[in-house]
């Protein structure tokens, strides 16, 4: 099978790098836009199926390469991304200068230390890793292309989770809005990174 994980395209708190997490926050202008060149990028590929995250950012991104194939974007929760709680909204910089508790050590090490919300990235890892087991359980060694659509934080947690990476390494890995990361997972060559962050179709924006 070829696991393709996407991220959604760009929003007004993107730029601003605030904490997203359960806000149902629109695609911005920008965001729109690297959306439909997404789906001109993806539409004469083979794709089998197109599931997201049910937050709107996340949904019209998919819609965008869905309407090319005449699939209908299916939805799930566990792609959500990483609940930050209270710091939804915020950014790092906003949280210290309000002196907030957790930030200095999160900042310090996001590996070792929790956040509000979820509480950490082992508990978002363990729910998006039992998800893509499970997806790999269904068309492992198939020729069947599942995209994924959904938000950076929690597709850090796969990635790392397929890569059998630690989380460690959340500050080396960084998908960008509207880009694309591939997998091939094979019985004969186990699970292969083919492509991280591939904004070809981005470019000049």
């Amino acid at each position: 099978m070829e696991l393709i994980l996407i991220r959604h395209g760009a929003t007004a708190w993107n730029k601003d790098r605030r904490f997203q997490s359960n806000a149902d926050n629109d695609l911005s202008e920008l965001g729109r836009e690297q959306a439909r060149r997404l789906g001109e990028r993806l539409k004469n590929r083979k794709i089998s199926r197109i599931i997201a995250s049910p937050m709107r950012r996340a949904q019209d991104t998919a819609a965008a390469i869905a309407i090319h194939h005449g699939l209908a974007v299916e939805s799930e929760e566990r792609l959500r991304e990483i609940d930050y709680g209270y710091w939804e909204g915020k950014n790092a910089p906003e949280l210290v200068a309000e002196g907030d508790p957790l930030i200095p050590y999160y900042l310090k090490d996001r590996d070792f230390y929790g956040f509000p919300g979820e509480g950490s990235f082992f508990n978002a890892r363990n729910r998006i890793g039992a998800y893509v087991d499970e997806l790999k359980r269904q068309y492992w060694d198939t020729d069947e292309v599942i995209v994924l659509v959904g938000h950076a934080a929690i597709f850090r947690m796969a990635i790392f989770h397929l890569l059998d990476l630690g989380n460690i390494y959340y500050k080396r890995f960084d998908p960008a809005n509207a880009a694309i990361t591939s997998f091939k997972i094979t019985k004969e060559n186990g699970i292969q990174m083919v492509c991280f962050n591939d904004t070809g179709h981005l470019e000049g924006m």
